[in-house]
């Protein structure tokens, strides 16, 4: 993203070397190009002195006329979120913090957000990553709105500019201390590999970048498997294709499965290979799996709870509830289905257990024993979708979830229907 002229740009300040000497570059780009710049920063609340060092953040600011924006954390905020995501403090802060740079994000209409991580950084994340036995991402120059510019400089580089213009910053008085994972490579591992192996750094890089070729080759193949976020807390996974995969592949495809699910929590390598086993039944912690027929099922059991608006649908035209829209026309139009004139008015509502569906030959069939026949999951047959004149069912739509639309075939007039999910369902699918 170029500096121009009316853009929106916000600064992750600690108060730290790295990020003090990102603001004041900034700063000084700010009269030049005329943009926008505020300074975001969050006192966790875990040192004595963290009050301190956001007051010195705020008059470090004001200083330079540029706006600046605090969170305070409560009491045990940061413990409170590393036990609900079942981490440690370190994971905890920086869920909250970047929960914080988010919601700013919004607020504010910001379209970056800068944040200080060094060629220091990414190395120790590599470590870190490796030593841990945890996928080797490093860290990237740009995630969605979080940009990082400073991914090329060493630490040394920034020291020094901070001592050439006499600029003052805070110290984080827990950086000595060998708690913690991150701390205990930088003092205590990074020392002894600069000291016996001088050309550590540029090969762990390289080894990173070969390793991220390898994932894009794999994700190019993973493409080749379609998944469908059919709503919030579900996927559905082509089992046929997906069984045709490399491992490799197969465990990008799960891994961008509990991305889009915001699975919160990590996920073992050998419990990926697990999963992307032949076992047709997986609970792993909140996270249900089911391989049946052609689909795998793939849904959070805290997010299955699905709420539909009944839609009544009386003519031509477009109606829409939250989650979804329906357009009906009288002539045929791409992915649209057949519905017989004769059952219009109709709803949309949620499948009940006590709905039967009526067969041509008059025959009735409770619509749940359809679904298990069609081996939709038993937790999510309650989220089908069903047609209903009167109160009569005439459809159930079942293709969201890879399986068919069974609709009464029409005996005279009819019109075409599309479904399609709400631009806000697509969001959080």
């Amino acid at each position: 993203m170029s500096l121009k002229k009316g853009a929106r740009i916000g600064i992750a300040v600690s108060g730290g070397s790295d990020s003090v000497a990102l603001f004041h570059i900034l700063a000084d780009l700010q009269k030049k190009c005329d943009f926008f710049l505020v300074a975001l920063t969050v006192d966790h609340g875990l040192r004595e002195e963290s009050r301190s060092d956001a007051m010195f953040v705020e008059s470090l600011c004001r200083s330079r006329g540029v706006p600046c924006e605090i969170y305070f954390a409560q009491k045990n905020e940061v413990a409170k979120i590393a036990a609900t995501r079942k981490r440690g403090v370190e994971d905890g802060a920086r869920f909250l913090r970047y929960s914080f740079f988010r919601r700013k994000a919004e607020d504010l209409s910001l379209d970056v957000i800068f944040t200080a991580h060094t060629k220091d950084d990414l190395l120790e994340s590599l470590l870190m990553q490796f030593l841990s036995g945890r996928e080797i991402t490093g860290i990237k120059a740009r995630n969605k709105i979080f940009m990082r510019p400073f991914l090329s400089v060493e630490k040394s580089s920034i020291l020094a500019y901070l001592r050439g213009k006499s600029l003052t910053f805070r110290e984080d008085s827990t950086n000595g201390e060998n708690r913690f994972l991150r701390n205990k490579i930088r003092n205590l591992i990074v020392p002894k590999l600069d000291e016996t192996l001088p050309t550590w750094k540029n090969a762990l890089i390289t080894s990173a970048e070969k390793i991220r070729y390898d994932r894009d080759a794999t994700r190019v193949l993973m493409k080749k498997c379609p998944v469908a976020f059919p709503m919030q807390g579900v996927a559905l996974i082509h089992r046929g294709r997906f069984e045709g995969l490399p491992l490799a592949a197969k465990r990008q495809v799960f891994l961008r499965v509990f991305s889009r699910l915001n699975a919160d929590f990590r996920v073992s390598s050998a419990a990926l290979n697990s999963i992307c086993g032949n076992t047709p039944r997986i609970h792993f912690k909140n996270l249900k799996i089911e391989k049946k027929n052609k689909i795998i099922y793939v849904f959070l059991q805290k997010e299955v709870e699905f709420f539909f608006d009944s839609v009544y649908i009386y003519s031509v035209g477009i109606f829409k509830n939250p989650r979804f829209s329906f357009e009906v026309r009288d002539e045929y139009f791409p992915h649209a289905i057949e519905i017989p004139e004769r059952f219009f008015p109709f709803s949309v509502r949620q499948v009940r257990k006590t709905d039967k569906f009526q067969f041509a030959e008059g025959k009735e069939k409770s619509i749940f024993k359809i679904l298990a026949e069609w081996k939709i999951p038993a937790d999510l047959r309650p989220q089908v979708l069903i047609l209903e004149h009167g109160e009569m069912p005439f459809g159930i739509l079942g293709k969201m979830f890879f399986a068919k639309n069974r609709i009464i075939k029409a005996d005279g007039r009819t019109k075409w229907l599309k479904i399609a999910k709400s631009p806000e369902e697509n969001r959080n699918s």
